[in-house]
């Protein structure tokens, strides 16, 4: 109940937002829709777990469960077979769950700028990132760019669209090179629905990025954009983890959905401040606890999404 209460709010906040806000206002939606989906697959698979406890506790094992005991009787050395990953989401699975979803991940090169998917297409594939990040891109008819969300070491690209079977309303792009872990859609939701930590770390991470899309749409109409390059400095460093971005100030201007012009005089004010370098192609982060200090409010919003998913 509590789910469905948080979901339904989620949606009645993101209507509010779209009155103000036209841009984002499907993929907010959008969002909101594919909460509410989730929770019913969480529901479902919670109630096959009951079902399963109570044959057990009757002494009555499912036939396929037997089987699977017998063919792999399980040995003290099982547990340390396969290296942890650098994904923050898959080291946070028992053993025994990411053992099953361990020999189906390949890796993935991630090239600065390389487009994943465009709007309009289907997704066969999640994206694991071990380091790196990816952004949610929203593109106008006009070619106007405008980031709803970023994807780095916390979580997975691609999982909305991949468990409800619909079409990328953004553009996936490689932000920050790096690297990832790339897992078919069809084994992603076969694993999804047996429930388990798998289960609830996705679900976390998708309701994660939805409040982040939310909060950007307030933050974009109320706050200035010092304060706005601020928190959006903080989140890549929380999801990259170097001091050092190898980012444009043109590729910022459009991530924040302002002009050039307007993303050069605030990145002078916070060099000024001693908060940062930049020269041609890169930004350095040289003060987190100054930046803190500049950003609006939304970033202890978004960041706290960020520490919940890796905690």
């Amino acid at each position: 109940m509590r789910n469905h209460l948080s979901a339904k709010l989620t949606f009645v906040a993101a209507k509010s937002l779209c009155a103000t806000n036209d841009k984002v206002s499907a993929t907010i939606i959008n969002f909101c829709i594919v909460k509410l989906f989730l929770l019913r697959c969480a529901f479902a698979a919670s109630c096959t777990n009951t079902l399963e406890n109570a044959m057990s506790s009757s002494h009555i094992q499912p036939r396929a469960t037997t089987n699977h005991q017998t063919n792999h009787p399980q040995n003290g050395n099982h547990s340390h077979s396969a290296p942890r990953p650098t994904n923050e989401l898959l080291a946070s699975l028992p053993q025994s769950e990411y053992s099953l979803l361990q020999p189906h991940l390949r890796p993935f090169d991630m090239k600065l700028g390389h487009v994943l998917h465009h709007p309009g297409e289907h997704l066969n594939h999640v994206y694991f990132v071990a380091n790196g990040m990816f952004s949610l891109v929203l593109t106008s008819k006009q070619g106007i760019e405008v980031e709803v969300g970023m994807i780095g070491r916390e979580g997975v690209a691609g999982a909305s669209a991949v468990l409800t079977g619909t079409p990328t309303m953004s553009i996936i792009m490689v932000q920050i090179h790096g690297s990832a872990l790339v897992l078919p859609g069809e084994v992603f939701r076969q694993e999804f629905k047996k429930g388990g930590v798998f289960q609830d770390k996705v679900l976390s991470h998708i309701q994660g990025i939805s409040t982040m899309n939310a909060q950007a749409a307030l933050c974009n109409r109320l706050h200035l954009v010092e304060q706005r390059l601020a928190r959006w400095l903080l989140l890549v460093h929380d999801r990259v983890g170097d001091n050092y971005l190898e980012l444009t100030q043109e590729f910022i201007a459009g991530m924040l959905g302002t002009r050039r012009a307007g993303v050069t005089e605030a990145a002078c004010g916070l060099r000024d401040a001693g908060l940062i370098e930049y020269t041609r192609g890169s930004i350095e982060i040289l003060d987190r606890a100054g930046l803190e200090k500049i950003a609006c409010e939304c970033y202890e919003i978004m960041g706290n999404q960020f520490s919940y998913a890796v905690s």
